[in-house]
């Protein structure tokens, strides 16, 4: 019986590679999830100075393939365009037909999305979930950024954001475009709800992120904890895992006399981090913008409450999922905290998991598939 799947190409900004390993994983894990009902090929360049000519990495799994090509950086924009172009065109040479292209994030390979739209002449669906459309950072994009976005805003077929938050402001940069949402899926059997206890009175929170100053503020994190010690000792513990360096973090917590509260993690692969949402009564978010937030979603399928800012998918934070904090404001995180320590048993773990089902694998698939299909027939 021949297979009917449709082929789809998939190219993304962002993309784990052996340079960045973590770099676009919730970009991976939904091209794994297309890839159960499509075949789906993903080409990926990389710059780096670790080679001296181009070279290509295939990695093929039931109807899977991914070809990473890594490139040497170039010294002048030209070269560097040159050589990016040509690393692309050994990743094309592996394809023979495209039923749709599939893009994520416009900056900075936005020009490359355009290069196989034309080349394929093929229905582009793309999906945005980059925090570069944030008001002050849109307001310092170059000419080349700028050009990009406005020359695949005329040949994108169907313009999607992973949440109402994010396509707030997308809206502002195609104000004539239609724009849906379509939300990033957690793995709801791997986060499994926690188990329920009896009783606790220390209170366990925990953060993961990548710690950057620039959209998580975590030194706000830090100083609501000071703040929280203070006034209610040593009756809570903040667990960090980053997946990048923390040293600095860790000698600030230690000046601030932290290092009894806050303990540092270093990276967890994805199915390794489970077991610590499910340990922890609430995940803390304080970052000052965020398109979706992942993280909040996969506590929720743990079932534990969140205390977060609104942001992504933590905008309008129903009361039953946690408790909303002040933007860039350490002192509002704190009174939060100690309001959560304080009446931690109001939160319902099943009532909080069943909320979070709507990012579940199969329901975020059927999503998918229902724009796909009307792409492709």
């Amino acid at each position: 019986m021949a297979d009917d799947r449709k082929h789809i190409l998939y190219l993304s900004s962002w993309y784990p590679s052996k340079n960045n390993p973590f770099l676009g994983n919730f970009v991976k894990r939904q091209v794994e999830l297309l890839a159960t009902v499509y075949h789906v090929t993903v080409i990926h360049t990389v710059s780096t100075s670790d080679v001296n000519n181009i070279e290509l990495e295939e990695f093929k799994q039931d109807h899977l393939k991914e070809y990473i090509i890594y490139h040497p950086p170039g010294k002048t924009l030209f070269q560097k365009r040159k050589i990016q172009r040509a690393a692309l065109d050994l990743g094309l040479e592996k394809v023979s037909y495209v039923d749709l292209l599939m893009t994520q994030i416009l900056l900075p390979k936005g020009w490359q999305f355009m290069k196989v739209k034309k080349n394929f002449n093929c229905p582009w669906i793309h999906i945005e979930q980059g925090s570069y459309f944030r008001p002050e950072t849109r307001a310092n994009w170059s000419i080349i950024e700028k050009t990009i976005v406005k020359r695949c805003s005329k040949h994108i077929t169907s313009l999607f954001a992973v949440s109402e938050f994010l396509k707030k402001d997308l809206k502002v940069v195609f104000p004539n475009r239609r724009i849906g949402v379509i939300p990033n899926h957690v793995d709801t059997d791997l986060f499994s709800q926690k188990k329920q206890e009896n009783g606790n009175d220390h209170t366990r929170f925990i953060h993961v992120s990548t710690l950057d100053v620039k959209t998580k503020n975590p030194a706000g994190i830090f100083e609501a904890c000071k703040i929280v010690k203070n006034r209610k000792g040593k009756a809570f513990k903040l667990i960090v895992i980053s997946d990048e360096p923390a040293q600095v973090w860790k000698k600030h917590c230690s000046e601030e006399g932290l290092e009894d509260i806050i303990h540092f993690e270093g990276a967890k692969e994805w199915e390794d981090l489970p077991s610590y949402y499910q340990n922890s009564d609430a995940f803390i978010l304080n970052s000052d913008y965020e398109t979706f937030s992942i993280v909040l979603a996969e506590a929720w399928c743990t079932g534990i409450a969140t205390l977060t800012t609104p942001v992504g998918i933590g905008e309008n934070l129903p009361k039953h999922l946690g408790l909303q904090s002040k933007i860039k404001d350490a002192s509002s995180l704190a009174n939060r905290m100690i309001e959560f320590m304080e009446n931690k048993d109001q939160f319902n773990s099943e009532e909080i998991r069943n909320q979070a089902m709507k990012y579940s694998s199969s329901n975020v698939l059927e999503e998918l598939k229902a724009i796909i299909d009307t792409h492709v027939g």
